[in-house]
């Protein structure tokens, strides 16, 4: 009876302990909550392209996707139509070139399709939204469709998955890529109290999705 007892006051005082530890962060947070006016926020006006348009330089960031994608591609044939929707500045589609395919890079931003047909005069690039009903659909259909960390900056991602789907040709090829999250990394997260950082939301044309393998696979699926 004596060692239960002495059991339960120790349980307690941790737990005591553990609430006022608590209490102590809420209390020393709370300061860091109030809502400035609009004007002291700082401008983090973001062109839409600049999330997609990455240079040689990041590859090593990039690099697991990207050779996912160049492998999810490599059994096609000369004479095959790939479409990339979201292509930012053409640069992943540039690293096709040269294997008798027929290129077309898609993106709503006019910038960074600008910079494309500026660098890669030898692919055809055009300006359109991917999550409308198709008004680009007078470019056919396709052997494969990439879309390259774009479905995170989609607010309507059923309808851009059925577009993709409906420029695919029957047997074609969808590669898509998204940040990834799941169990682990969200609880690495919460415990390092770093939501506000991975999710940025004063970012402007940031990520609103986040998608875990369960949730992506419904999806396409």
């Amino acid at each position: 009876m004596i060692f239960l007892v002495r059991k339960f006051s120790s349980l307690f005082g941790i737990s005591v302990a553990i609430v006022g530890l608590l209490l102590t962060y809420l209390w020393r947070e709370g300061g860091k909550h109030l809502i400035p006016a609009p004007r002291d926020y700082p401008s983090t006006a973001t062109p839409p392209s600049a999330g997609s348009v990455w240079t040689e330089d990041s590859k090593s960031s990039v690099g697991e996707w990207l050779r996912a994608v160049e492998g999810a591609l490599i059994s096609l044939p000369a004479g095959s139509a790939v479409i990339d929707l979201g292509c930012g500045n053409g640069l992943l589609l540039s690293r096709f070139r040269g294997r008798g395919w027929h290129l077309l890079g898609i993106d709503l931003s006019e910038s960074g399709v600008r910079i494309a047909r500026d660098n890669y005069p030898d692919i055809q690039f055009e300006i359109a939204d991917a999550t409308t009903d198709l008004e680009f659909v007078e470019y056919g259909r396709f052997d494969a469709v990439i879309s390259t960390d774009v479905i995170e900056h989609i607010f309507l991602p059923r309808k851009y998955v059925a577009n993709c789907f409906k420029l695919l040709r029957p047997g074609g090829i969808l590669v898509m890529t998204t940040p990834y999250h799941g169990y682990a990394k969200n609880l690495a997260i919460a415990l390092a109290n770093r939501w506000d950082n991975h999710l940025q939301p004063l970012r402007d044309f940031g990520h609103i999705k986040f998608w875990s393998v369960d949730s992506l696979s419904s999806l396409l699926f």
